[in-house]
């Protein structure tokens, strides 16, 4: 265990450091607010679903037919228990006295979704395998369609489906068919003796390699513009309560789920990783867009994110030595 924990640890610390980079790279000007749209809007329609199109292809695992219609039930699934239990949390103790407050739909819509892809991914390539890696990829498929449909709704209030066609769920289903396809292997397209569809893949995996780190760098550059709002004492059961749901709550049923569940060991270790995740960093950008309340989303982005560098290996490690 102690070995196993080491191991996460490792894993886990770059992506913290990837986002301190970030966010002395916005201390000393080298990244400015003018750059954040066009940069985001780079990383989710470029290299975030370069990166699902190279964990889905040429994965063998993502050819049983359970593996593509049962991980998205449970994206979509966490999502929703998650949206529940954060608003019932939220509801009865963070905010008793405001039920429909922004604050309380800032809440719920931020701890109830994880860090699915720019944490999740890097660390199943690390301690498991590109199989699990893919299945988390499709795994992601439902968590999207929940995210983008019921956590919009709840953040502003209004029905927005049309936000479920998006660069990301195009590139996992485009991604699913070639991998069960094979097609490049099928396309016979040569230019000087280079095979086409070969360039085009080690092209997606170049960019692929560019996610992580660009993602987490901003994520890193937008918690140094509120840093200099942190008030604690006014938001203790902010952090506490997301805290409790991301790090306690979720865990014990993503590893219960994971012991008792007859499904196969890949999508066990998806449910441990998903399920031991701190708050996505993504719902921050949203919560400024669309009005919420931003001080709320970014205490629960950090105090989860800086809470699951201690826990998030213990969780993991626990969850592993369960299912073995």
């Amino acid at each position: 265990m102690p070995a196993l924990y080491a191991s996460i640890f490792s894993v886990v610390m770059p992506l913290i450091l990837f986002m301190a980079i970030g966010a002395m790279a916005r201390r000393f000007h080298f990244i400015d607010q003018q750059a954040d749209k066009s940069f985001t809007k780079v990383l989710v329609n470029v290299f975030y679903p370069a990166l699902l199109f190279s964990v889905i292809s040429d994965n063998d695992a993502l050819r049983e037919g359970n593996n593509l219609w049962l991980p998205p039930l449970f994206g979509f699934g966490s999502i929703i228990i998650g949206y529940l239990i954060s608003y019932l949390i939220g509801k009865k103790i963070v905010y008793p006295k405001n039920e429909n407050s922004i604050q309380l739909r800032t809440f719920t819509f931020n701890t109830g979704v994880y860090n699915y892809g720019y944490f999740a991914i890097p660390i199943a390539f690390a301690i498991f395998s590109k199989e699990t890696a893919g299945l988390i990829a499709v795994f992601n498929l439902g968590v999207e369609i929940a995210f983008w449909s019921v956590g919009m709704m709840i953040l502003t209030g209004k029905n927005n489906l049309r936000a479920l066609i998006n660069t990301p769920c195009i590139a996992i289903i485009l991604a699913i068919i070639f991998n069960i396809t094979e097609i490049e292997k099928q396309v016979p397209l040569f230019i000087y003796d280079t095979h086409i569809p070969s360039i085009i893949k080690e092209t997606l995996k170049a960019l692929a390699l560019c996610t992580i780190p660009s993602a987490l760098i901003a994520v890193g550059a937008l918690i140094y513009d509120n840093m200099r709002r942190f008030p604690l004492k006014a938001f203790w059961k902010v952090i506490t309560f997301s805290n409790a749901i991301r790090l306690v709550i979720f865990p014990l049923i993503g590893i219960g789920l994971a012991a008792l569940l007859p499904i196969n060991r890949e999508l066990k270790q998806v449910l441990i990783i998903q399920c031991t995740m701190p708050c996505a960093t993504i719902p921050l950008v949203l919560t400024r867009q669309y009005g919420g309340d931003a001080t709320v989303s970014f205490l629960i982005l950090v105090g989860t994110t800086l809470a699951g560098m201690a826990i998030i290996p213990l969780w993991i490690s626990l969850g592993i030595s369960i299912i073995d």
